[in-house]
């Protein structure tokens, strides 16, 4: 049982983490599918700073390596370290965001190393009224995302458990991320912007440019963002991830007609279930949001009605980000709209989660500066 402190004991300085050329994106993401980390080596202070770097370090003067609604920022993590994987003393410490530290929060009951990521609901809640509590498990799932790619990249593999029965002193327990030394290491090799890049030129895009969107590339991107045949997922949440259906509603992409599209994961092609041009129809479904009605083509993200996929619509939209960084392509997470009527848009019994505009961006996606 954990004994959580009054006071901090221990504060832990962090470094800023130099940015990697390997491994690739593709080459995590195909380790992410097999279960198998990239390699085997002792985890450093750096490794370590370099992990919370890419699950919440900070990009610029206010945003995050993980996307939040109306940057909100809910997200709170914890490091357990038993003193066998992390460089810390035993116990379990607070990740302060953007200070460089983390501060010992208990001392006593640590017996594994783990990662806690916590949620104080009221700051999105606030903002965004009881839809907010979606846009908080989504966020978890990018989250998540991240740091399973990240942990690969370092040696590392996990088990995950969701709401965790964990006390600590600030949010509430969403996901306990088990970290241990695997036993098998992955032999895949791709070549590709490195996942450390991708991570920090991340960020959310909302203004494109008017030219057609290549078939090649978001056919890419949504390969490498949900899965590639019945046995390779590319998320966190493996084969849970079937509970997600990707469909393109397509303006202007080279060989395509406009119209609905859905994405076959088994034959990796988009399927044509509407011809027309529904890009207005979704636009006014999304609260008239200018990104939906001017990109080419626009991913919607549907699933289950159930709370589950939430946080795996957030490792899926993680991963469309990433990807679509990757081909030197923008988008953005909307989370805003009307579910009904962005279903019946589709012709979809299934509750729409995210709607992700994307496109050539207007302005380019250059490195940032970076910290812990």
């Amino acid at each position: 049982m954990l004994s959580i402190l009054d006071m901090s004991i221990v504060e832990v300085s962090l470094t800023t983490p130099s940015l990697r050329k390997k491994p690739s994106l593709h080459q995590t993401l195909l380790c992410l599918s097999k279960r198998s980390p990239v390699f085997h080596d002792k985890i450093s202070r750096e490794d370590l700073s370099r992990i919370i770097l890419h699950i919440q370090g900070c990009r610029g003067k206010y945003f995050k390596t993980v996307p939040s609604a109306g940057a909100t920022y809910p997200i709170e993590v914890y490091i357990a370290s038993s003193g066998n994987i992390f460089p810390l003393p035993k116990g379990l410490y607070r990740y302060i965001s953007c200070k460089g530290k983390l501060v010992q929060v208990a001392d006593e009951g640590v017996t594994e190393d783990y990662l806690l990521i916590a949620a104080v609901y009221e700051r999105t809640i606030r903002v965004y009224g009881p839809r907010g509590y979606m846009y908080v498990r989504e966020e978890v799932g990018h989250l998540l995302q991240n740091l399973a790619l990240s942990l690969v990249s370092h040696g590392l593999y996990y088990e995950y458990t969701l709401e965790p029965s964990l006390k600590v002193p600030k949010g509430k327990p969403e996901a306990k991320v088990k970290v241990y030394r695997a036993d098998r290491i992955c032999s895949e090799e791709l070549e590709g912007m490195s996942l450390d890049e991708i991570i920090v030129r991340r960020r959310s895009i909302r203004s494109f440019q008017k030219r057609p969107l290549s078939l090649r590339k978001i056919i890419d991107v949504l390969k490498w963002s949900l899965q590639e045949s019945p046995n390779k997922y590319f998320t966190v949440f493996g084969s849970k991830a079937c509970s997600i259906s990707l469909y393109v509603v397509v303006a202007n992409v080279e060989g395509l007609e406009e119209g609905i599209y859905y994405f076959n994961t088994d034959r990796g092609s988009l399927e044509l279930v509407k011809r027309g041009s529904f890009s207005r129809k979704l636009y006014e479904s999304a609260l008239m949001q200018d990104c939906v009605l001017k990109a080419p083509a626009n991913i919607v993200i549907a699933g289950s009605r159930n709370e589950l996929v939430d946080y795996i619509a957030g490792a899926v939209g993680q991963n469309i980000y990433l990807n679509s960084t990757a081909q030197g392509l923008g988008t953005v997470a909307v989370g805003a709209f009307y579910d009904e009527e962005v279903a019946d848009v589709l012709g979809t019994d299934m509750k729409p989660l995210y709607i992700m505009p994307i496109g050539v961006p207007i302005v380019s996606l250059e490195r940032v500066k970076y910290r812990v």
